[in-house]
């Protein structure tokens, strides 16, 4: 992939406002980059990735991180290490350093990963794998506004399941766009159970500081999830791409930061 090499100077050019771009990834397929990826994580991440018991976990994380930076640094034009997050009262991401307009939001399940990435929009993502054992009444039961639990008691035992998913997938991207996490109560948002969804408008009861209206889209990037997207303001395009393999931008990265590592405590080292 060309890297979208850009500053603060060019940012409008390379991502102008009212577009996001989605970026989808099989996180399986760049385990064996694991040990490159670790390189570039912040302390603080490698040592949640040192809490994970199993070694695919660890990887997924490991490698669902170091994507995000080289990501960010793609739009940024700075080197992946150099990014430092911060977190809003709900835990939302953010970049603060280096100072940006730029916005993202992530989400991940078993080996797939989606990145949504824009410029001042307020975004949340969210993607499911689809679990067909799972408790879906009783979940249900617990995130639906009785409107939409009087349309899911419909739907026959076998799709209750994908309906489920679709509820939670939307109203998770949509707290997520607020920056709220699951402090605002599920069930005063309302959202549709259809296959696709573009431009909704979400409505809810419970009014927070924020302003203003915000819009959901699904779509479908793997087979067996779901997944959705919401967005602050007024309708913006989209754009969907898919994360390559970057090995030449990681070999740059990883001789960079080098005799930096070798310095580092071995505490937080995996590799």
């Amino acid at each position: 992939m060309q890297a979208l090499m850009c500053n603060e100077t060019n940012t409008e050019n390379i991502l102008p406002r009212r577009i996001v771009q989605v970026w989808k990834v099989d996180l399986d397929a760049h385990a064996y980059q694991s040990g490159d990826f670790y390189k570039v994580l912040s302390q603080d991440e490698q040592c949640r990735a040192l809490r994970y018991q199993f070694v695919t976990d660890r990887q997924r994380f490991i490698v669902a991180r170091g994507i995000l930076r080289f990501l960010l640094a793609d739009y940024l034009d700075v080197h992946p290490h150099e990014i430092r997050f911060g977190y809003g009262p709900g835990g939302k991401p953010e970049v603060i350093k280096p100072d940006t307009q730029l916005t993202f939001n992530l989400s991940h399940s078993g080996s797939t990963a989606l990145y949504a990435v824009s410029r001042e929009c307020e975004i949340g993502i969210d993607i499911e794998a689809l679990h067909f054992d799972c408790a879906a009444e009783s979940i249900a039961s617990l995130i639906f506004s009785d409107r939409e639990q009087a349309i899911f008691d419909t739907f026959p035992v076998d799709q209750k399941t994908v309906a489920l998913l679709r509820g939670w997938t939307r109203k998770e991207a949509y707290v997520k766009a607020r920056g709220t996490g699951l402090f605002f109560p599920l069930k005063q948002i309302e959202v549709p159970f259809g296959p696709v969804v573009s431009n909704f408008r979400i409505n809810t009861e419970y009014r927070l500081h924020t302003e203003g209206h915000f819009r959901l889209y699904s779509f479908s990037v793997f087979p067996g999830y779901e997944s959705a997207l919401v967005i602050g303001g007024a309708p913006a395009l989209i754009m969907f791409k898919t994360w390559p393999e970057q090995t030449d931008v990681i070999e740059v990265a990883t001789r960079y930061l080098e005799e930096r590592n070798h310095s580092e405590n071995a505490a937080f080292r995996l590799y």
